[in-house]
């Protein structure tokens, strides 16, 4: 079967028909979609609420500002480019000013 959009209404009626006593193959024969996926949507309805997991997107904390990533990108892009060395040691010495005043606020007022 091609991989195909199956709307959210079908989604939950396959959903409710699982839930009122249809095994997962029967669903999928009257609606005609795979199996699996209603498997999936009832194991979905069972541990979110909803046929369709909520996407969290999450990422990692940000380590440098985007003041500093925008200083990095202009020094990257003046001629002649500094060497990767310069660059690192740069943004040790920014990052650590930065943790710095961030474990103690009072420095960076004084």
């Amino acid at each position: 079967m091609v991989n195909r959009r199956i709307s959210k209404d079908l989604k939950e009626r396959a959903a409710a028909l699982s839930a009122i006593g249809y095994d997962a193959p029967a669903v999928a024969d009257i609606l005609g979609v795979p199996g699996d996926s209603v498997k999936r949507w009832v194991r979905n309805v069972a541990t979110y609420g909803a046929v369709q997991q909520k996407i969290l997107l999450c990422s990692r904390k940000q380590i440098l500002s985007t003041r500093i990533i925008e200083e990095i990108h202009g020094l990257v892009c003046l001629p002649p480019a500094p060497y990767l060395d310069e660059i690192a040691s740069w943004i040790a010495v920014i990052y650590e000013a930065a943790q710095r005043d961030e474990l103690n606020p009072r420095a960076a007022e004084g």
